[in-house]
């Protein structure tokens, strides 16, 4: 998925390293494919999935601690089915990941900050359609 803030330079969400509670930060787009931790995969169980664990035993899937706070950064974490705060829903018309599961309100992902530079961290914030760093789409490499 990458971040569709940005105008010229396409950016995407990216995981530090392959582990449990590795966070995100937003990097240039590897249009071969070939850092595994840009690719992910969303589910039909609503849940973001580590397109490299998908065949684990405890594939990883994007969360964050709880309870959910401004600015808490999205974590990798081992699936869990019962955990609905693992679990987003995509809106096409507004293009948004707003977690399913999060007590105390709509949180989304959205680039700290808002200003679409590589680096930049990844976290949850009540969800504000009218801000644009909250817009992300697909892209397949």
């Amino acid at each position: 998925m990458h971040n569709s803030n940005t105008s010229l330079t396409m950016l995407c969400a990216q995981a530090d390293t392959v582990v449990v509670d590795s966070e995100f930060t937003l990097q240039n787009v590897d249009a071969s494919g070939g850092t595994p931790t840009q690719l992910f995969v969303y589910g039909s169980d609503q849940r973001i999935y580590l397109q490299s664990t998908l065949n684990d035993p405890k594939p990883l899937v994007i969360e964050f601690a709880q309870p959910p706070q401004s600015g808490q950064p999205l974590q990798l974490n081992y699936l869990d089915p019962q955990d609905s705060s693992q679990q987003w829903t995509y809106n096409m018309n507004n293009p948004t990941f707003v977690n399913v599961g999060a007590h105390g309100g709509n949180w989304a992902i959205n680039d700290v900050g808002g200003n679409g530079a590589v680096g930049d961290s990844i976290a949850i914030y009540p969800a504000d359609p009218s801000n644009t760093a909250f817009s992300w789409a697909f892209a397949i490499p």
